[in-house]
């Protein structure tokens, strides 16, 4: 079995889940719901804080800040995150 990813291991740990290897956590309804959360806003966090580029046929276009702050937001309310 692979090891967990470390972004995944606190994300987890983050949470509350216990563990009693690098294998097997315990996670209850809670845990999982902010599992589920804490993912969602490092996913959102990422699209706002990286630059992003579009491209056409004939140009390249760098997203601005509003668009991506406002893609993070869609992607939090999608969900029902608060930021």
């Amino acid at each position: 079995m692979q090891e967990m990813n470390e972004r995944i291991k606190r994300i987890a740990e983050e949470s509350g889940a216990g563990w009693d290897d690098k294998y097997h956590w315990y996670v209850g309804n809670e845990q999982m719901k902010k599992i589920a959360e804490l993912i969602i806003q490092e996913c959102a966090d990422f699209i706002e804080k990286t630059e992003k580029y579009t491209s056409s046929p004939k140009h390249i276009h760098l997203v601005s800040i509003e668009t991506r702050k406002e893609q993070a937001k869609a992607i939090r309310q999608h969900f029902g995150i608060e930021e």
